[in-house]
């Protein structure tokens, strides 16, 4: 993980260390970045409408997003009905901030045999790229960590937000950035956003022959470049282009 990041993600919400924090990003930030798709209907339906679909916090694959392991040891109560009192509150502001928003997850490359798995149909489906500069949105980048461990005195709001962009290890791989929009109205399954223009898709290297066809026609009619993903014969992954 870039040590960077971990320093921008503890002082972007700070009062005096964000301008630091910013500068960092300015600094460091990717020239683009990749969205994985599997390509069915919604998401050609997402091209040709030009948006990008932002899903519930709570809806994604990971059970643990927006969650901390808060510590309660220093808490002197007597009763432990007062402690699991306690608890029942913390865990239901929890709760409460992380249905708020809405989430679009990006990553730093196309090469990704385990992303192309996870998020595109097993290569059967596309990876989208994007200038950085061209997101109207801000795109936070997700730092991992073996423990979300908090001790109830330093769980504040600062640290709220931050478990928002905080993944165990074990995503370490994937390099995400994500945008997050909180909503101020009824709850809903997921949002709109405008899409910036593609720089490139890349199709998986199982895709079938319509969505072959449908990229091909996109890809002209929009003037974006358009790759194929192979395989070398160490079995990794690069792009060869189309057009």
């Amino acid at each position: 993980m870039s040590n960077w990041k971990t320093i921008f993600v503890k002082m972007i919400f700070t009062r005096f260390g964000r301008y630091i924090a910013l500068l960092i990003y300015a600094i460091k930030q990717p020239p683009t970045l990749f969205r994985y798709r599997a390509g069915n209907e919604n998401d050609k339906d997402s091209l040709i409408n030009n948006y990008i679909w932002l899903s519930n916090i709570t809806e994604v694959n990971d059970e643990f997003e927006g969650l901390n392991e808060i510590r309660y040891n220093k808490v002197k109560l007597n009763y432990d009905f007062l402690r699991e009192e306690l608890k029942n509150r913390v865990d239901s502001i929890i709760e409460e901030v992380r249905e708020k928003f809405y989430i679009a997850c990006f990553t730093e490359t196309e090469t990704n045999d385990e992303m192309w798995k996870e998020y595109a149909n097993k290569g059967q489906g596309y990876c989208v790229e994007y200038y950085f500069s061209d997101f109207k949105e801000f795109l936070f980048p997700v730092i991992y960590t073996q423990s979300k461990l908090v001790d109830i005195d330093d769980f504040d709001d600062n640290e709220m937000r931050r478990s928002l962009i905080t993944k165990y290890q074990k995503w370490s791989k994937e390099n995400e950035w994500r945008i997050l929009w909180p909503y101020d109205e009824k709850k809903k399954k997921g949002k709109k956003i405008e899409q910036p223009k593609p720089k490139a898709i890349y199709m998986g290297n199982n895709i079938s022959t319509d969505l072959y066809q449908f990229l091909m026609d996109y890809c002209n009619d929009n003037y974006i470049d358009l790759y194929q993903m192979k395989e070398d014969t160490n079995g990794n992954l690069y792009a060869e282009s189309i057009s």
